[in-house]
């Protein structure tokens, strides 16, 4: 992937974590201690429940509005590697008041799961993987204390998507439907320690054609616990 910038941008060093930003932000930057908290807290759950040996927190983080209205959902604009973080906006997201804050930042995780799922991925599929991130995001935000509201309406939304085309055939989409929300009211779909998140993200990294019954034969398991 090849990332071009252009704009007026500001940049702090802080903690030896750099951070880049348009200059209309400079003010959400004045105290960057909740950023790198947060971001430490999303890396180190990640690796120790994922078992990621070779996840860390980069050392270098851009924010930049690389998104147009129309483009769809933020995640798409985000992108995580062991490098850097870009932490994509559209123009309309910039914040008149404080954003990093507690109230805000449980919106960012599924966002953030997402990039570093894209960047893992050896296969797109954009259903399989904005489903995971959105699933195990909520895990990660119990875990952290932070608000799932955004998270819970999103879930929805994309399970509201499923169809069979989007399965490929190979699982009824009301069924895995009925599966993942029976799943979703169990509270072991809070914990990012769940063997459904271990398995589901080894099914990103190394898919198969048969992913989505595993998954789905997997909820079921777990469902009838």
């Amino acid at each position: 992937m090849v990332s071009l910038f252009s704009g007026q941008l500001s940049s702090k060093v802080d903690d030896g974590v750099e951070y880049v930003y348009p200059n209309t932000w400079q003010s959400q930057f004045k105290h960057t201690d909740t950023i790198q908290r947060y971001l430490s807290d999303v890396a180190q759950t990640m690796k120790t429940t994922l078992k990621d040996g070779t996840l860390k927190s980069p050392r270098t983080i851009y924010f930049v509005p690389n998104q147009n209205i129309a483009d769809g959902i933020p995640y798409e604009g985000t992108w995580w590697n062991d490098n850097y973080i870009i932490w994509g906006f559209n123009q309309r997201d910039y914040p008149a008041e404080p954003f990093f804050t507690v109230d805000y930042l449980g919106g960012f995780t599924p966002q953030l799961v997402f990039a570093k799922t894209k960047h893992l991925s050896k296969q797109d599929d954009f259903t399989f993987n904005i489903l995971f991130a959105n699933a195990y995001g909520r895990a990660l935000n119990s875990t952290l204390k932070l608000s799932n509201d955004d998270t819970d309406v999103f879930i929805d939304t994309i399970l509201e998507s499923l169809g069979d085309e989007s399965l490929g055939n190979n699982v009824d989409a009301l069924e895995m439907n009925q599966q993942f929300n029976t799943w979703l009211r169990n509270e072991e779909s809070l914990n990012p320690k769940s063997p459904v998140y271990k398995k589901w993200n080894s099914l990103i990294k190394h898919p198969t054609s048969q992913k989505w019954n595993t998954l789905y034969d997997l909820l079921k398991q777990e469902n009838s616990k």
